[in-house]
């Protein structure tokens, strides 16, 4: 995995190549068995602002789902690579927020997908820090899912198998997405989002 640390506009992390080809191939393959299971958006938490629905995909969080997290492959490889990598660690250039990254003693998972016309509206977490890993099967069967972080009008490139980790309190966004192939096996845009934060969990 790569990791480069990002100051401006707001201090973040960009990840590429986070997965190795057999992590991913049992990720692939516990999404196969979980995507008949994804809830609509109203049954996964976040999805409103003021009562109202900001997001049209489709998801679970994982950490309800297994009573032993080790059953479940995605949890097990997104938190060696997010949690427990020095390397990773080490890349925030800024001390509070490396000690705060650090310091976080909760996380929880939320597993994404994003098919025609999916998208999710302008929002912030309730955690210290995201991490928001893309992920699709190629050739790519669509296009859009940009992602945004919207104070600053600035946009993360989009890349399979890479990612994002920035601070929870930032506005951010993904623009519709258009499926190209609509009959191809898993299209579109699928997104591992890993939240943590201090004291005790959301979900």
């Amino acid at each position: 995995m790569e990791v480069k640390f990002v100051e401006k506009p707001t201090p973040h992390l960009l990840l590429e190549d986070v997965f190795t080809d057999k992590d991913l191939e049992f990720i692939w393959n516990e999404i196969n068995f979980l995507q008949p299971k994804f809830l609509e958006p109203e049954q996964t938490e976040g999805a409103k602002v003021n009562e109202k629905i900001i997001k049209k995909n489709s998801g679970l969080f994982l950490y309800p789902l297994y009573a032993n997290f080790s059953y479940s492959d995605i949890i097990r490889i997104t938190n060696e690579r997010i949690y427990y990598e020095d390397y990773l660690k080490s890349k925030w250039s800024i001390p509070w927020i490396r000690k705060s990254f650090e310091t976080c003693n909760w996380d929880t998972i939320l597993l994404s997908h994003y098919g025609d016309n999916d998208y999710y509206d302008s929002h912030t977490d309730r955690s210290v820090f995201t991490t928001v890993i893309w992920i699709w099967k190629e050739p790519k069967s669509f296009e859009g899912g940009k992602f945004f972080l919207d104070n600053y009008s600035y946009e993360v490139e989009v890349k399979n198998n890479s990612g994002i980790i920035f601070l929870s309190t930032e506005l951010h966004s993904v623009s519709p997405v258009k499926i190209l192939e609509k009959n191809s096996k898993n299209c579109g845009r699928y997104s591992i989002t890993s939240f943590c934060g201090l004291g005790m969990p959301n979900q």
